[in-house]
């Protein structure tokens, strides 16, 4: 009798337990947390945004005084003021001219010439100077001419946005007078020196230089510098780093992952640099976006991090991968080489993949500090230059891509210093005191050859 009892005892518990299950089932309600930590990750301080308005920095600006040409000295934020000036007028009656219309290299005129290394997307032309109700269809602009208008116009001054590559011009009228016009470089007299305009690669339209017969002696640049913190780059690289598995692949280099992207950090003495790659998977059209490349390259360094020192855009390139290399900038002369051997210690580059951006390289270290006692370094004139790489009997100038005058970055001391030179461009940027040097120790080992095999 006492088992009957236990067994319907043990009954009701069984059977209330489960009506007691099925409620709790019937009436659950999930309490989502967000995976790893709850709290808002702050993206660190490393350095500033910026607008494209702060990348227009041209390579070069000629003053054209009927047949005497100028070119003006970099430096002091020149340039910029310059650019800044163009930017605050208003323009009006958008014309779209004939290709004759190019000024010529070395042709007189009485004009303000601002040349870009690379191509500048109409878009932000557009989006940047005030055209009134306006707008101009040109694709790329490589060169900004403003000059006295010679025609039937109602302005004065005419401006003409000109585009090599797409074989483009467009004309506008400057609401400024002639008087304006010369004012812009006229307080600048004493920056001017003469200049003589260079074709490279002939037959190639547009690739010229107008460089300087005697340019002034250059400063020579001194700095400290810090490194940026790794971490920093880890957090700002990865959307949540609580996730993010770090490996040591020997002495100098780190590589962090979370299973799609990885970043890759080597450590120097010169100063680290890192290497971000975000994998993407599946296929793409090449037209998946719209945005222009730079605008998207400009926006993922905004938002990683920001940009430390001036960089100006060098090149880029559209295609299956679209490519943007930002390169430093020095007093608002390029740094074209440097004692590393590698680019990457004075550049930036964006790979994107369709809409997405897949690989990001750039130094991790910032000038911190200039000395005062920096040096003054006499540059050779333009005749020299020429005449010297005239006489090389195995250098053929026909070669040559490019001419101009930028630094060289030394990092191999405790500081970074920047040497002014010419460079000249063969496929590479080569230092002329480089080039000098490398042939005359070839001579003098020529001639030893020589005299030891007369005695």
């Amino acid at each position: 009798m006492a088992m009957e009892h236990f067994k319907t005892v043990l009954l009701w518990i069984l059977i209330l337990t489960s009506v007691g299950l099925t409620y709790s089932i019937w009436t659950f309600q999930p309490d989502y947390s967000p995976l790893g930590s709850s709290e808002t990750i702050e993206s660190p301080d490393i350095g500033e945004q910026k607008s494209f308005s702060d990348f227009l920095m041209p390579e070069s600006i000629t003053v054209h005084e009927n047949d005497i040409h100028y070119w003006l000295a970099p430096g002091e934020e020149r340039f910029m003021t310059q650019i800044e000036a163009i930017l605050d007028f208003e323009y009006e009656r958008v014309l779209d001219i004939s290709r004759r219309e190019v000024p010529q290299l070395n042709q007189p005129a009485r004009a303000l010439d601002f040349k870009f290394k690379s191509p500048i997307p109409g878009d932000v032309i557009n989006e940047l100077f005030d055209f009134g109700e306006q707008s101009m269809g040109i694709t790329t602009v490589d060169r900004i001419y403003l000059s006295r208008s010679n025609t039937s116009s109602a302005s004065e001054v005419v401006a003409r946005f000109i585009s090599y590559a797409d074989e483009e011009i467009y004309q506008v009228d400057a609401n400024i007078s002639y008087e304006q016009l010369v004012a812009l470089y006229e307080g600048e007299r004493e920056h001017l020196y003469e200049a003589e305009g260079l074709e490279f690669e002939e037959g190639t339209y547009g690739n010229y230089a107008y460089l300087p017969l005697e340019p002034p002696p250059m400063r020579e640049l001194t700095y400290n510098w810090d490194s940026t913190s790794e971490q920093d780059m880890r957090t700002v690289m990865f959307s949540d780093p609580d996730f993010v598995t770090e490996y040591q692949r020997g002495a100098t280099v780190r590589m962090y992952s979370d299973g799609s992207r990885f970043l890759e950090i080597t450590r120097r003495g010169s100063g680290n640099v890192m290497k971000f790659e975000h994998q993407r998977t599946g296929t793409f059209d090449e037209d998946e976006t719209d945005t222009h490349v730079l605008i998207d390259a400009m926006d993922f360094i905004n938002t990683r991090g920001g940009w430390t020192e001036s960089y100006t855009i060098d090149e880029w390139q559209h295609g299956f991968n679209d490519t943007v290399l930002y390169r430093l900038n020095m007093d608002e002369l390029p740094v074209l080489a440097g004692s590393s051997n590698q680019d990457l210690y004075f550049t930036k580059e964006i790979t994107r993949s369709g809409s997405q951006i897949t690989k990001y390289e750039r130094p991790l270290f910032r000038l911190d500090g200039q000395f005062d006692q920096d040096k003054v370094t006499p540059l050779e004139s333009l005749e020299e230059v020429q005449s010297y790489l005239e006489q090389m009997e195995e250098f053929d100038p026909r070669s040559i891509e490019d001419m101009r005058i930028g630094y060289y970055m030394d990092s191999s001391s405790n500081f970074m210093i920047f040497y002014p030179d010419w460079f000249i461009k063969r496929g590479n940027w080569q230092r002329f005191s480089e080039i000098r040097e490398e042939y005359e120790n070839r001579e003098d080992e020529e001639v030893e050859e020589e005299t030891e095999e007369e005695a």
